[in-house]
């Protein structure tokens, strides 16, 4: 973080030094510099780049999503209606021991939503998704480590509660800086798994009925 952070600001004074900071309010501020300073070839790269860099960030959101589709339908969360079993999308590949039902289903809706939607509105809204995702795993790691000390951990986070803290209030700074819309079309997908989640996924996750039969 330290490196990308330093190479961000290096960056950003080069691109202010050729072009005035008020000609920078472009779709594409880097590409604009360089293609203003006379080097289209690298204006050109730093295209390419930034289109790969897009395309990694949608496979990291493509192989997250399936894999915490994979963990919903394992543990019994996702409703029978929604497929033939409710552990259709828990079936690895014979071979390749991945959850390829969930990939490629979610490698399909995710092609199609970044071809056809407006990709700074698709990032906003999965931004906000996943700030909010980082706010419930800090906030677990306080509560798991204050309820359950004794549970085995491959990894201990350092200064609790101090790192679960600062990592809730700075992700609550970035949601607060998003549109409104996103915050609407945000309640509206939290909504939706809210009523999933208590009509029928809690009373039939494997895990809480472990828990609560203690087996």
């Amino acid at each position: 973080m330290g490196i990308a952070l330093i190479l961000y600001v290096l960056l950003s004074l080069m691109v202010t030094g050729i072009v005035p900071y008020a000609e920078l309010n472009t779709p594409s501020p880097v590409t604009d510099a360089f293609s203003v300073a006379g080097l289209p070839l690298i204006a050109t790269i730093i295209a390419i780049g930034a289109v790969a860099s897009i395309l990694s960030v949608l496979f990291a959101f493509m192989l997250s999503t399936s894999r915490i589709w994979f963990a919903l339908s394992r543990d019994g969360l996702l409703p029978r209606w929604f497929a033939r079993s409710h552990r259709w999308f828990a079936r690895s590949h014979p071979r390749f021991r991945t959850p390829y039902r969930a990939t490629i289903i979610v490698g399909v809706l995710t092609a199609v939503v970044a071809g056809l939607f407006n990709i700074e509105s698709v990032a906003e809204l999965v931004n906000i998704g996943g700030l909010s995702s980082f706010i419930v795993v800090c906030a677990a790691v306080w509560i798991l480590r204050w309820r359950s000390p004794e549970l085995e951990r491959g990894f201990r986070t350092p200064l609790v509660p101090l790192v679960p803290i600062i990592g809730i209030v700075v992700s609550l700074i970035l949601i607060a800086s998003l549109p409104s819309v996103t915050w609407v079309r945000f309640a509206i997908w939290i909504a939706i798994g809210v009523v999933i989640y208590f009509a029928y996924s809690r009373r039939h996750s494997r895990l809480a009925t472990e828990r609560d039969t203690g087996l």
